[in-house]
């Protein structure tokens, strides 16, 4: 069987075009229900690939309670971890604050962390979260901007009440 240059060269082409035709298809297949703010922090560099040298925070979760590394050192019991950071800020500071703590800490934990992150003045602060026993894989935390709730505490009915501003019905 022969096959004709000319016909394996038109069917290329159309093959090419055809699929080129999918592109925007798949591109908006691909985006869509996708948070433009997550896409964007995907696309910005982790603070580590930028050169930037980062003061890293352990929190490892015991029996007793949370014990608290910085930079590999264990946090005296004696000191608080405020304290604890800004010795290390005088001898070698750092510009950023990365946090690893457990699925187990509470979230007014990393909100401390994050506040003492802006008492230090660091420029960054990326808190990540591990499972207790599996630190093969961390998720970073992130924050968006402030909204309003009114703006996403709406139902079927209108605007939903917050439950402990709501009028009791008998």
């Amino acid at each position: 069987m022969r096959i004709r240059r000319d016909s394996l060269f038109i069917s290329s082409v159309l093959f090419t075009i055809a699929l080129l035709c999918l592109v925007p298809w798949c591109l908006k297949a691909a985006l869509a229900g996708h948070d433009k703010v997550a896409l964007q922090a995907l696309g910005q560099a982790m603070p580590h690939a930028k050169g930037t040298s980062c003061r890293i925070v352990d929190v490892i979760a015991i029996k007793s309670g949370d014990v608290e590394y910085v930079d590999g050192m264990r946090v005296p019991g004696d000191v608080t971890t405020i304290d604890y950071l800004r010795q290390q800020e005088k001898s070698s500071p750092r510009t950023c604050l990365l946090l690893f703590v457990p699925s187990s800490v509470k979230i007014r934990d990393i909100e401390d962390f994050r506040v003492i992150a802006g008492k230090m003045q660091y420029e960054d602060f990326h808190p990540y979260l591990y499972e207790d026993r599996y630190r093969d894989l961390v998720r970073e935390i992130l924050y968006g901007s402030p909204v309003n709730p009114d703006e996403l505490r709406s139902g079927p009915q209108g605007q939903l009440a917050w439950p402990d501003h709501q009028r009791e019905t008998k």
